[in-house]
C-alpha cells in the first residue's frame, strides 16, 4: 500500500530510522489527516465519527483541544498499522488459533497490595 498526504507531511513510501534502534519505521505525523489516511475501513470510520463529534462540540465551545485529544487518542492505532510487527502478528493469530502458551498468568497479589 502506498499514499501520499496533504502537504508531504506523510508518504507510507518513506522509511524514518529510529534513532535508538537503527529500525527503519514509517514516520506517522499526529494530525487529524495523518491519522485518518493510516487508517482504513471500520477503524477509519470509527475515527471520522469521533472526530466529527468533536468538531461539533468545537463548533459550539471554540475549544480546540478535544480535536488535539481525538488525535492522539487515535495515533498509536494509525502508527501500528503502518508499521505492523510480524512477531507480533504471529503471536495474535498463535491465540486466535487457541494457543496460548505464551500468555503470562496474571499477578497474584499479597493482601494489601494494589491489584
Amino acid at each position: 500500500m502506498s499514499f501520499a498526504l496533504l502537504g508531504g507531511r506523510m508518504c507510507r513510501d518513506e522509511l524514518q530510522e529510529d534513532g535508538m534502534t537503527g529500525e527503519k519505521h514509517v514516520e506517522v505525523a499526529k494530525t487529524g489527516p495523518a491519522v485518518w489516511a493510516a487508517l482504513s475501513g471500520e477503524t477509519r470510520t470509527a475515527f471520522e465519527d469521533e472526530f466529527r463529534a468533536a468538531l461539533e462540540k468545537t463548533a459550539e465551545d471554540y475549544d480546540v483541544e478535544r480535536l488535539s485529544a481525538v488525535v492522539m487518542a487515535w495515533w498509536p492505532a494509525a502508527w501500528g498499522v503502518s508499521n505492523p510487527d510480524p512477531e507480533v502478528d504471529a503471536a495474535i493469530a498463535r491465540y486466535r488459533a487457541g494457543d496460548e502458551s505464551s500468555l503470562s498468568p496474571a499477578p497474584i497479589y499479597d493482601e494489601g497490595e494494589p491489584s
